[in-house]
């Protein structure tokens, strides 16, 4: 929890200049604690307070070369889901997940951001990216079981949302479903 990590007068200390729109963060202040506590916030489920302070440090005069690409990603996922900046998301986030492809949490915050968005496949596929990075890293694990994979078109030719491809895909789940098998189970050896 925050409360064990930061003591109030050190929070306070710390979220002072940020919090205030017309004062730059001092000199003295570490960055890098406020990165981690606008991503903590983020992940404690704090988002506003969260991409208030990643927002904050994203100031014009300091160079994106400092800051790491989980940065980029929270702030992303931030933007997308919680603001509604969706383009603006997905461009941070895969920025993040360019950045620091060796951290799987780029990854999974660029699947959820994708997901967010209604890219399904290519939500799928970043999280598959991030299992490369760390096949048991248990929030992409839990992503991948959840969103799964979609089964093919009835028809190809026509969009996933067309009524055909709709109900042909809703009979073929119900028959799967009488016959015992579960609908995202791979046949074997018919």
């Amino acid at each position: 929890m925050l409360e064990n990590t930061y003591t109030t007068s050190r929070l306070y200390q710390l979220l002072g200049p940020v919090l205030d729109p017309q004062c730059r963060v001092p000199q003295g202040v570490d960055l890098t604690e406020l990165f981690d506590l606008g991503m903590e916030l983020c992940r404690q489920g704090h988002w506003q307070r969260g991409i208030d302070i990643l927002e904050r440090l994203r100031q014009p005069e300091q160079s994106s070369q400092r800051y790491a690409g989980i940065y980029f990603s929270y702030l992303g996922l931030g933007l997308a889901t919680q603001r509604g900046h969706i383009a603006e998301g997905l461009r941070l986030c895969r920025f993040g997940a360019r950045r620091q492809g060796d951290h799987p949490e780029t990854h999974l915050n660029l699947a959820r951001a994708l997901l967010h968005a209604g890219y399904h496949a290519l939500a799928y596929e970043a999280a598959r990216k991030g299992l490369a990075v760390d096949p048991e890293h248990p929030e992409l694990t839990a992503f991948i079981a959840r969103v799964g994979r979609r089964r093919p078109l009835a028809f190809p030719f026509l969009d996933r949302g067309h009524a055909f491809n709709r109900w042909l895909g809703a009979l073929r789940h119900r028959c799967q479903s009488l016959l015992g098998r579960n609908p995202g189970q791979k046949r074997s050896g018919l």
